[in-house]
């Protein structure tokens, strides 16, 4: 819920993601999701020209309020995770996308969140880093809820067996009775058709995502070294579909390392100005978005902005992939009205370019709709995310890492227009999601718990409204550290409990613990301050300390009659 200050304003906060989950990925980039929530993220694409010849000849066989459902960094950006943003088309690589990440949120040809990966000749047996996140597959069950029959390989035909080799996964969104496949089938077909990389399903068209992805894109690239080392543009195109997949998977670190070593490559091929220099600086500015430094995240993005306008023109689907991403980085930072019309110039683009019920657009959706949301305008937040969630649902079907980041923020909106029935009900389907891909205790989950929280508290269950923050606070703490922005959702959460309760001085105590992670965040003179500035007067009110009461209301009117809110909401919302 919003939060009233002394002056009657609100405290809509920046939201920062994920779907890291905010979009990650539009038309084939990743985060943003915004995961990615935060947005979606970005995704690279392939494209066959970009590819050597011998490399495309060659065949060998074998991813605002306090305590309220806008709070700091509790919406998933689509870049986008996020989810998610686009990257290059031009890239040999796959696609993840932004704050909705690459086919989170976007599509196979740069969507949120996703990655591909290795496999030819099979690559050997073993356990995966990130096994975990696979999906049972057993017994699975129709619309219904009704038992069918077991499911089966679409290559082999067969059931799922004991061995690791013989589980399946459903590497894509591939469905019906395609949706399954053994590890072990999906990676020798990979090997048979030696395209090392085209880490994309033949029959869906869209990136293989999971453990599958980067099972493939690890020995896709032993295949590149040991038969291509001298070229180092498509060692570098290994490198960088490796590193989304392992971003797509929810990896973070491991994908800022592949993309830095990508990007060097690619700037001794290439030099610091080509495309694909670009669309490595947009796919590892979504890696250090989910590791939480959105700072270099931004000067990543203005670098890749500069790029590809210089090289396709202000009106390209590559400009709009870096354009989502960047956009979702200023909402993160506070600053709404520029997340905004960036976001709205982006759409245009690739509504102009893609239709406007391309899955591309679904992240900038989101995104967009993260923005509106912080701007007060909920409807057309609303608006905005429920076409998010019908493309995102025809494209990957509704057990997707895109759907979950737009259920997330989806979630988000019904709780500030009152609907705290209809927000439970979609963020319990988008925890199901995430918990199933990332594991209960990923960062990624974090996000969902937060405003999952703030449904229970509207609906009077504080007691579980306090059991799931607490829990998401453990998470945040424990995946970016203590006293990081991405704790300000689950900290702001527990102040309204607190508040709730009566339990004043625990209240202040975690407003004392946020106050100075915003300052250093926004800035000492950003609305967000104010706010909490004026939060924390009523809260040492409730206490008896007029004295610090007073110093900390004349800290917050200082700020406002700065301006701090009209710059916040822009000439139209500051008034």
């Amino acid at each position: 819920m919003p939060l009233p200050t002394a002056c009657g304003r609100l405290a809509t906060w920046a939201c920062s993601c994920c779907c890291r989950d905010l979009l990650e990925g539009i038309g084939g980039s990743a985060d943003v999701g915004c995961d990615q929530a935060r947005g979606q993220e970005p995704s690279p694409s392939s494209s066959s020209s970009a590819i050597p010849g011998s490399l495309r000849q060659r065949r060998r066989p074998s991813a605002s309020h306090l305590g309220g459902g806008c709070s700091p960094s509790c919406e998933d950006r689509a870049e986008t995770e996020a989810p998610a943003v686009p990257a290059s088309p031009k890239l040999l690589s796959l696609s993840t996308a932004g704050k909705q990440q690459a086919d989170d949120g976007g599509a196979s040809g740069g969507g949120p969140n996703t990655g591909s990966v290795s496999g030819c000749e099979g690559p050997p047996p073993g356990d995966c880093a990130f096994e975990q996140v696979a999906s049972p597959v057993s017994e699975p069950r129709d619309e219904a809820g009704d038992q069918r029959l077991p499911a089966t390989c679409r290559i082999c035909l067969e059931e799922e067996g004991p061995a690791p080799h013989e589980r399946l996964v459903a590497p894509c969104v591939c469905r019906g009775s395609a949706k399954f496949v053994h590890a072990a089938c999906v990676e020798a077909a990979f090997a048979a058709r030696g395209d090392w990389l085209q880490l994309v399903c033949p029959t869906c068209k869209h990136q293989y995502e999971g453990p599958a992805a980067v099972r493939l894109a690890e020995f896709a690239l032993e295949e590149l070294r040991r038969h291509h080392s001298a070229d180092g543009a498509a060692i570098a195109a290994g490198l960088h579909n490796l590193g989304i997949a392992y971003g797509r998977a929810g990896d973070g670190d491991r994908e800022r390392e592949l993309l830095q070593e990508a990007l060097k490559l690619q700037e001794q091929e290439h030099g610091p100005d080509h495309d694909n220099v670009a669309a490595t600086l947009v796919n590892l500015g979504n890696a250090y978005s989910r590791l939480g430094d959105v700072r270099m995240q931004r000067e990543l993005l203005e670098r890749a902005l500069s790029i590809n306008e210089r090289a396709h023109g202000p009106d390209h689907h590559a400009v709009a992939t870096t354009l989502v991403n960047l956009g979702s980085v200023y909402g993160v930072l506070g600053e709404p009205v520029k997340q905004r019309d960036l976001q709205e110039r982006a759409l245009r683009i690739l509504e102009r370019e893609f239709g406007p019920s391309h899955r591309s657009v679904a992240p900038t959706l989101v995104n967009l709709g993260i923005a509106y949301g912080a701007l007060r305008q909920l409807d057309r937040q609303k608006d905005l995310l429920e076409r998010a969630l019908r493309i995102n649902e025809r494209e990957y079907g509704p057990d997707h890492r895109a759907v979950a980041t737009t259920l997330v923020n989806l979630g988000s909106s019904y709780g500030r227009l009152g609907h705290a029935d209809k927000q439970r009900e979609v963020l319990e389907r988008a925890l199901r999601i995430k918990q199933r891909e990332y594991g209960p205790d990923h960062g990624e989950v974090a996000n969902a718990l937060v405003i999952l929280g703030a449904a229970h508290g509207d609906l009077g269950d504080t007691a579980q409204q306090r059991e799931l923050l607490e829990r998401a606070l453990r998470i945040q703490e424990r995946h970016f550290g203590l006293g990081h922005r991405e704790t300000l959702s689950a900290l702001g959460g527990l102040c309204m409990v607190a508040g709730r309760l009566g339990d004043f001085g625990r209240k202040r105590e975690l407003l004392e613990r946020m106050l100075p992670i915003m300052e250093r965040e926004f800035g000492p003179e950003h609305c967000n301050v104010a706010v909490t500035l004026a939060e924390l007067a009523s809260t040492c009110g409730e206490l008896g300390d007029a004295e610090s009461q007073q110093a900390l209301l004349d800290r917050s009117r200082h700020i406002e009659e700065k301006g701090a809110f009209c710059r916040f909401y822009g000439a139209e919302g500051g008034g």
